[in-house]
């Protein structure tokens, strides 16, 4: 029986880790839309304010602002001096990103937001969102998914406080035709070097001495990998033994 159960936790296991998540779906007749009037601020951002940040670049040199991660086009935002919502690039010099309690690794160009870390290993999650049927569908403030105007975030040398609300125009009736998931990738990252977690012997293959022990601390715990912090106990069972 107990070897039924953790072959059912493995299989588990390997759905959870390719995690999708529905982030919303609006229907209407327009032909074009603008994503940021039509869905909640829960949507389109992953946190409800704007946080004062920091972003470390690869020379050494910081820079702070007003910042969120937006789940429409998995980019980071920023608020400038007239508190204008730009998106954050050059990402190829810049090196780590942190706001509130998050901390961001910018990993070719992609962020990969860091759920845990203990002696050199970090457990990384890569967001990324799918927008369906809707070749007109805007980001943030207007911004076109495909195109958007950008900005240099070098120019940003200041914070405007502890966190300020976006607009007010967020919850308006209009519908849309759009479907929006959001895919869940999680990987290791020790030494520099990053190992995807697919399925639950790719964490074994990180860890190879602890292999029976990943198993029985499964079953034993009631790990319930499609949960992230049943999975982030179980990665630091595999680095710290508890």
């Amino acid at each position: 029986m107990r070897k039924l159960t953790v072959l059912l936790l493995l299989i588990q296991f390997t759905i959870a880790c390719l995690g999708q998540e529905k982030i919303n779906t609006v229907v209407s007749d327009k032909t074009k839309i603008n994503l940021i009037e039509t869905l909640s601020l829960k949507s389109q951002f992953l946190d409800t304010l704007f946080y004062s940040g920091r972003v470390y670049f690869s020379d050494g040199k910081s820079n702070i602002a007003q910042m969120n991660y937006s789940l429409l086009d998995n980019g980071i935002y920023f608020l400038d001096k007239q508190k204008r919502l730009l998106k954050m690039v050059g990402l190829d010099k810049i090196k780590n990103i942190s706001y509130s309690k998050r901390f961001f690794y910018v990993i070719n160009n992609e962020f990969y937001e860091q759920l845990f870390t203990s002696q050199n290993y970090s457990l990384l999650l890569k967001r990324k969102s799918v927008i369906k049927n809707n070749d007109e569908a805007k980001g943030p403030y207007g911004i076109s998914l495909e195109t958007s105007s950008t900005s240099s975030y070098s120019s940003i040398s200041e914070s405007y406080g502890k966190g300020t609300t976006l607009g007010e125009n967020y919850n308006k009736p209009d519908k849309i035709n759009v479907d929006i998931t959001l895919n869940k990738y999680y990987y290791i990252l020790y030494n520099d070097k990053l190992t995807g977690i697919y399925k639950v012997r790719d964490l074994m293959k990180i860890f190879p001495a602890k292999k029976d022990s990943i198993k029985a601390y499964m079953n034993d715990n009631k790990i319930d990998i499609s949960n992230e912090q049943d999975f982030i106990r179980l990665v630091s069972f595999c680095v710290n033994g508890k």
